[in-house]
């Protein structure tokens, strides 16, 4: 065989994948349906301008590690001849090639990870769950220096997210080196099993998702649930300030399990500090970062969806005040409603929750049909909720939150307790119980 065959991937392109894969715009994105090629085109462009540039890296992103693990590489390594990879480093994510060429893969989840090394070229899948944030750091990184004639490029392949940035970098159609090439799933037709994409139709018919999903357009949602939500706002308090603070936890397992830090002032607005989302999650991590949260200011609740009652045991067990979470989706979705109305808003959101903030623009109410008319009904679609439905869970706990006092024991001792209920709210025995891992003391 000879080395050339090896280089070059075995894979029958559409001709708008080819067109995407030869683009020399510098910045080229792939806007596409859900299984419209846009990863196999993404990955074949990067194989071969590591071909044709021998010696040079290139940074491969995507939203999460898991996402990268189970979709990005997967199709980069199943592209790949095995003769072509000299060296594959399971530890640091690191694909060397027979040429010297190369690929490291990274998640984006922190785009301050970015900062320091430098890249001849980028790619970064899934971009529109990335955030801007981690695509603008990333056009600083492409700044290796190259070989004679060789010219940086950052590419990106994503499926839409209503009206998320994409739109405003590059455009409906492309604007100079920032070139669009846009696929629905037909597009693709030709690569897919027989009836997916008939199959496919008929889940997303009549939906708010058939052009987003199928279609690979952007597309402002009508019947949202949450309208009044501007936009992410600025920490009007550093979290230690606030008088309570919950955290909301909507267990995943395909879907990303989702973590919410919200803090409640004095007046009674809050705001959301901090999320962490992400497929695959397991309860160490979740630990993990409810620690980090405590270290800030201790939690006055956590509450969970009460499908894992093992991992709230669990919880309770490490010291965390967990608890099944009040799921009644109606009162909660009114009481999250209430909170974002007015001006200033009751509830507000951080800039960093990037995928909280994503999805209030695809939270739309589902439809049902009365004879020949679509009525609007009371129930969302489920659909990319995780992160509003743990911000849901924190909300119904404000209600329930009681913060820790420091309670004199009859033999004068001084310990943390749980304090009285809110106004309004259920009451609340005083406890004299002492927490978990609190060492009391005068």
């Amino acid at each position: 065989m000879r080395k050339a065959d090896t280089q070059t991937p075995r894979v029958a392109l559409t001709e708008i994948q080819s067109a995407f894969v030869a683009s020399e715009a510098r910045y080229p994105l792939f806007r596409g349906a859900i299984r419209s090629g846009k990863t196999v085109a993404g990955a074949v462009r990067s194989i071969a301008r590591r071909y044709q540039w021998p010696g040079t890296w290139q940074l491969i992103g995507g939203p999460s590690w898991d996402q990268l693990r189970d979709a990005t590489l997967t199709t980069l390594l199943g592209l790949l001849h095995p003769r072509c990879v000299a060296e594959h480093n399971h530890v640091e994510h690191r694909i060397t090639l027979d040429n010297g060429s190369g690929f490291v893969l990274r998640s984006l989840s922190d785009p301050d990870s970015l900062r320091g090394p430098e890249w001849h070229d980028i790619w970064i899948d899934e971009v529109a769950y990335c955030g801007e944030d981690a695509f603008q750091v990333a056009l600083g990184r492409i700044s290796r220096p190259g070989p004679d004639g060789f010219r940086h490029s950052l590419w990106a392949t994503t499926t839409p997210r209503g009206m998320d940035f994409t739109r405003n970098v590059w455009g409906e159609s492309g604007q100079g080196e920032y070139a669009v090439y846009h696929a629905t799933i037909r597009d693709n037709a030709r690569n897919l099993p027989a009836g997916l994409i008939e199959s496919l139709e008929r889940r997303y018919q009549g939906t708010p998702f058939f052009d987003q999903e199928l279609l690979g357009r952007y597309t402002a949602f009508e019947g949202l649930v949450y309208p009044m939500f501007t936009g992410p706002r600025p920490a009007p308090c550093a979290l230690e300030e606030c008088v309570r603070v919950v955290a909301g936890v909507d267990w995943g397992g395909i879907t990303p399990t989702a973590l919410i830090l919200v803090g409640e002032r004095a007046s009674g607005r809050a705001h959301v500090y901090a999320e962490l989302a992400r497929p695959g999650l397991g309860l160490a991590e979740v630990g993990q970062q409810l620690a980090a949260w405590s270290a800030r200011r201790k939690l006055d609740l956590v509450a969970c969806d009460g499908s894992e009652p093992v991992a709230i045991a669990t919880l309770r067990a490490a010291g965390f005040p967990a608890v099944a979470a009040d799921k009644s989706r109606e009162t909660g979705i009114r009481l999250v409603q209430e909170r974002l109305g007015g001006e200033p808003p009751g509830l507000t959101v951080d800039s960093e929750c990037r995928a909280l903030v994503g999805e209030f623009g695809e939270y739309v109410w589902s439809e049902r049909r009365i004879g020949a008319t679509m009525v609007r009904s009371d129930t969302p679609v489920d659909h990319h909720a995780d992160c509003l439905d743990a911000l849901r869970y924190a909300v119904m706990a404000l209600g329930q939150a009681r913060p820790l006092e420091r309670v004199a024991l009859p033999s004068g001792r001084l310990v943390l307790a749980y304090g009285r209920a809110r106004p309004g709210t259920p009451a609340a025995r005083p406890s004299e119980r002492r927490l978990p891992g609190y060492m009391g003391g005068r």
